[in-house]
């Protein structure tokens, strides 16, 4: 935000900066530029129109949900590269070739040693922030949330930011281990339990009344061992009487395009959405990006972002997760 009211995004808000000497110096700014890019951080500015994809080169970062992606890009840029992190003792093949033989792209093991050939860096999942900034720091083009994706991973994280700013939230509890949860869902019906980071332990659930998910619990608490006194868990009050609508876009620099998919989905069951204009668009079903729109400006935030949000005849929309990465679905659209 300007001193005369407009708002800019990050790269001409540093250009007024500078011009202005408000640019802090290099020691003050050590903290800061771990997580955030500076004015000489970004490649020469091309417009729009001058770039030519089809002399371009991509390289995809992502696991194998996403590796489709990069047969669409390859439509439009000359190369593109698919790099699925394999990283330990015991990779798996069948994880790490994932796309081997689609047409338009190429496997390869690691982004390094195709660096200097990379005009983009796509990155449509979680998990990569500190690779995307130090990327940029180097002068390359990154597509991705950076640390945005925050939002997504550390759920309680998000629901402060939005009782800061004065978003509808409903009433949620955050605890730690399984016996504290035990506990919390014996007291307590229909609740939705969730958790933050280590999403590969258990997916989001629902839990009307313990005696139905106490089998589940114990799943959970065996495959964690140790550790089931460790996670953090986030538990939601049920929202009833109400539809999840959601707004499937992208941000760049707290900015969103001109039209977007804007669609209702059935958890588990389907999608259905229409493409839109984005000031057409209800403004409950907005107000979330909008409100958020100066928090991912800071965070550097350039990647696919949607949003999941609970809504009933009261019109207020609840916003009940973030989606910092490509969503699925609806990406293959």
């Amino acid at each position: 935000l300007t001193t005369d009211g407009r708002f800019v995004d990050r790269y001409e808000g540093m250009k007024i900066s500078k011009a202005a000497d408000q640019l802090i110096d290099d020691e003050g700014r050590s903290d800061l530029h771990s997580r955030m890019t500076r004015m000489t951080d970004y490649p020469d500015e091309e417009s729009v129109e001058s770039v030519d994809l089809s002399t371009k080169t991509v390289m995809l970062v992502c696991n194998p949900l996403f590796v489709d992606l990069g047969t669409r890009l390859a439509r439009d840029y000359k190369k593109v590269y698919v790099c699925i992190p394999t990283a330990g003792s015991f990779p798996q093949m069948n994880h790490g070739m994932v796309g081997y033989g689609l047409e338009g792209i190429e496997i390869v093991e690691n982004i390094w040693e195709k660096l200097d050939e990379i005009d983009l860096f796509v990155f449509p999942d979680l998990g990569h922030a500190a690779l995307q900034v130090q990327l940029e720091k180097m002068g390359k083009r990154v597509w991705g949330g950076r640390y945005g994706e925050e939002l997504e991973i550390y759920r309680d994280v998000m629901k402060e930011i939005m009782e800061k700013e004065g978003l509808p939230v409903q009433p949620w509890k955050k605890m730690t281990g399984m016996k504290a949860l035990r506990e919390h869902l014996k007291a307590n019906e229909n609740q939705h339990v969730k958790i933050n980071k280590w999403r590969g332990v258990t997916e989001s659930f629902f839990s009307p009344r313990y005696d139905i998910v106490a089998p589940k619990l114990d799943e959970i608490a065996s495959h964690l061992g140790a550790f089931q006194e460790v996670l953090e868990f986030i538990v939601e009050d049920d929202l009833p009487d109400r539809v999840e609508v959601g707004l499937d876009c992208f941000c760049i620099d707290g900015q969103y395009p001109k039209n977007t998919l804007c669609g209702i989905e059935v958890k588990d069951l389907g999608y259905v959405g229409e493409f839109m204009p984005y000031k057409d668009i209800p403004e409950p079903i907005t107000r979330w990006t909008d409100t958020m729109a100066p928090y991912l400006a800071r965070a550097g935030y350039r990647g696919f972002l949607s949003n999941e949000i609970r809504i009933g005849e009261d019109k207020e929309p609840y916003m009940i997760d973030a989606t910092c990465r490509a969503p699925c679905p609806p990406n293959e659209l």
